[in-house]
């Protein structure tokens, strides 16, 4: 029988955005923190018998609010959010860069349905490329007139996909083409936009964007900003790809978000669309040699979301899984993370502690005072990976003669012998060093 269980995370993992290189080391770690593997290993260190079908949510799986992002969700995937959004939940995120009041956001409706029906028809014209399909399917809730708190998504609220194609400017990659999606696959807004600042990379292999395109269009933000207040009601959910790309370029914030990569992601990691479309939807996308389509991105979109509502939800590749500290909460055992505040905010749940911290030292006393009534400890030591990012690059074969390194680790080992001795019976140690020297690829 464990005494105690150990388990280390090591290794960066970037991932790709407009504004450049984010490297995230929970991307790896969100693989522990769902995975059956960890939740396999804890209930042997508890020696409990569970399985990972005790912890799915009691969800409506047939109701696309069922499955829109959390607060938490949305601060950790990088939406903008707005300032009451984030009081809240005051404390939680630490992300004030995220807080976007002057962003766009749609106004409240009247009634249920009122704006779905709304009459989307525009002129199209040669110059704008600005057409308008059929309107958008009614969800009209006949004569209810229930008042919702902005933050609760109302039960089977309208769904509307949205992809948008950008253009580099000088300060940022800025809005060039937009398309809206409703749930019955017609396109009920579709524009080409001119962006205020001058382009300096139209991206065509990926945009389809080109100079001759915009050269006669007079549609700005704003007027794409406006005909969404007509188009979408303020209660609908919005459906994408990694949404929080599109509504940065739109300038806009919305609550009820169904993130594709998200739902269809694989142990913590999203798949692309493209592939998502060929081994889910069985169709090609984003084959043109143009650049891609975001009509044809958003329906692929939208078809994925209404896949996952009917049959994606019971693949268990695509189930949440257990998160740690549900696990840990439902076998009445406590847990702790010791972390920088956003993960705290992040994996918390139930009788689970955040303790924020910002350097080793203060982690390793937190975390020793936390053990005696924590079952299960997740704990960031970082300073070796700050050594390692210094100004200096490594040379990797002569790391033995770097003597501020090998200070470090031996600091770092007194700090995880410090914690681990600690540690009672049948408690869970999970340590994140964050090792890596990622300058090369910053670069």
């Amino acid at each position: 029988m464990w005494a105690r269980c150990i388990a280390t995370c090591g290794r960066f993992s970037p991932r790709r955005i407009p504004r450049g290189w984010y490297c995230c080391s929970h991307a790896l770690l969100s693989v522990w923190m769902v995975g059956y593997l960890a939740g396999s290993l804890l209930c042997t260190c508890w020696n409990v018998g569970i399985t990972a079908g005790q912890f799915k949510l009691p969800v409506d799986e047939t109701d696309p609010a069922s499955f829109t992002l959390s607060l938490k969700d949305l601060s950790w995937y990088k939406y903008p959010l707005r300032t009451e959004w984030y009081m809240k939940e005051t404390g939680a995120f630490y992300q004030s860069d995220l807080l976007r009041n002057d962003f766009f956001h749609i106004p409240e409706t009247k009634t249920c349905g009122e704006a779905s029906n709304a009459d989307v028809s525009s002129t199209t014209t040669a110059g704008d490329r600005e057409s308008a399909a059929p309107a958008a399917a009614s969800h009209n809730d006949g004569d209810k007139k229930e008042v919702y708190d902005e933050e609760e998504c109302r039960p089977h609220a309208p769904m509307f996909a949205i992809d948008c194609e950008m253009c580099k400017t000088e300060e940022e990659y800025a809005l060039t083409r937009i398309a809206v999606v409703n749930e019955k696959l017609e396109c009920v807004y579709t524009s080409l936009v001119k962006p205020h600042d001058p382009i300096i990379d139209y991206v065509t292999q990926y945009s389809g964007i080109t100079q001759e395109m915009l050269s006669d269009v007079t549609t700005r933000l704003e007027d794409v900003q406006q005909k969404l207040a007509e188009v979408i009601p303020s209660h609908a959910i919005l459906v994408g790809h990694s949404l929080e790309n599109d509504l940065m370029a739109l300038k806009m914030t919305h609550r009820h978000i169904i993130d594709t990569s998200v739902l269809f992601s694989e142990g913590g990691i999203k798949q692309k669309l493209k592939k998502l479309a060929r081994n889910i939807l069985k169709c090609t996308i984003q084959e043109k040699d143009a650049g891609h389509d975001p009509t044809e991105d958003a329906i692929a979109t939208m078809k994925l979301a209404q896949y996952f509502l009917t049959e994606g939800h019971k693949d268990t590749k695509f189930a949440p899984g257990v998160n740690l500290f549900k696990l840990a909460d439902a076998t009445k055992k406590t847990g702790a993370v010791v972390d920088l505040p956003l993960a705290c905010s992040r994996f918390c749940h139930g009788n689970s502690q955040g303790f924020p911290v910002l350097d080793d030292a203060e982690a390793v006393q937190r975390a020793v005072k936390a053990i005696p009534s924590t079952d299960l400890l997740w704990l960031r030591l970082s300073s070796v990976q700050r050594c390692i990012s210094g100004s200096e690059p490594l040379v990797w074969d002569k790391l033995g003669e770097n003597e501020e390194l090998k200070a470090s680790l031996r600091s770092l080992d007194d700090r995880l012998y410090a914690v681990y001795s600690a540690l009672p019976e049948h408690s869970f140690l999970l340590v994140l060093f964050d090792h890596g020297d990622i300058r090369e690829l910053s670069r």
